[in-house]
């Protein structure tokens, strides 16, 4: 002998009752609502600075400056050789990117030297008072944005 067990399925919010009453009501969503002082409370409320204290732009820009002039009293020879090609490269097409002058202190036989240090030296060519960056191109390594500079 075999016996069917029949159950009843509940219908979801909204749809019409199985057995053809009306629709069934959404059970009531119990929210806490916060007040405004809880939110006010909640919100974290930043230190105001000093006027005249460095913040953290003026802090990372003093630590870049101090990094890049230990770099150009490190290898001032061979920054000194980039300018002067920079020079060169500017009066010839108008303008400049530090991917050209790699390019061309490769081709001017200066491989072993560029090999020997760390590309960044190249952020000390241009920060002379001489020169004005003008664009961003998507010239770099993977398409990174260059500075396009030209002399003042």
């Amino acid at each position: 002998m075999t016996t069917t067990i029949v159950t009843k399925k509940k219908p979801l919010p909204g749809q019409t009752n199985l057995f053809g009453g009306p629709p069934v009501p959404p059970p009531p969503i119990a929210v806490p609502v916060p007040s405004v002082q809880q939110l006010l409370d909640a919100r974290p409320i930043k230190p105001r600075r000093k006027r005249g204290a460095p913040g953290p732009a003026d802090i990372e820009t003093a630590a870049r400056d101090e990094a890049l002039d230990a770099l150009d009293a490190a290898r001032a020879d061979l920054i000194a050789e980039a300018r002067k090609i920079a020079h060169q490269l500017a009066r010839q097409r108008g303008r400049v990117t530090s991917v050209e002058v790699f390019q061309a202190m490769y081709s001017y036989g200066y491989e072993d030297k560029l090999r020997a240090v760390d590309g960044r030296f190249m952020g000390c060519v241009f920060r002379t008072g001489e020169w004005v960056r003008v664009k961003w191109e998507s010239t770099g390594s993977h398409k990174r944005p260059v500075a396009v500079w030209t002399l003042a």
